[in-house]
């Protein structure tokens, strides 16, 4: 899973991070990561409350993300094995691929929220 900064002009890989950690830089709350030995601030927020709240939804899009992997990763090889005895069996799990495909390009790039997005 990606996640673009509010300022869009970083993009990082969440499997390859060290760590995504709360900051209080100069009395204002950030959401900072780091990878490879540099840090880089994702997001600013005006109370720790609102930057803790986006650190709740990142976990919830990364879980979701991940849990739509592993599901059609089962349908997929259920599909390939031939484990669908009829046409209609087999029409209806790639069908429920395709709807597992949008979740998880949906869930792809988590794109951090401006400050008045963030409702706590």
């Amino acid at each position: 899973m990606l996640i673009r900064s509010q300022s869009k002009e970083v993009l990082v890989n969440v499997d390859n991070l060290a760590g995504m950690e709360l900051e209080e830089a100069m009395t204002t709350p950030v959401i900072a990561c780091c990878n490879s030995g540099c840090a880089y601030v994702l997001g600013k927020y005006s109370s720790r409350e609102r930057a803790k709240k986006v650190l709740d939804m990142i976990q919830e899009v990364y879980s979701d993300f991940e849990a739509s992997k592993i599901i059609s990763t089962g349908l997929a090889a259920a599909a390939w094995a031939g484990d669908y005895d009829t046409p209609e069996n087999a029409a209806g799990v790639v069908e429920t691929l395709k709807e597992y495909t949008e979740v998880i390009k949906g869930a792809m790039v988590f794109q951090m929220p401006n400050d008045n997005e963030v409702k706590v």
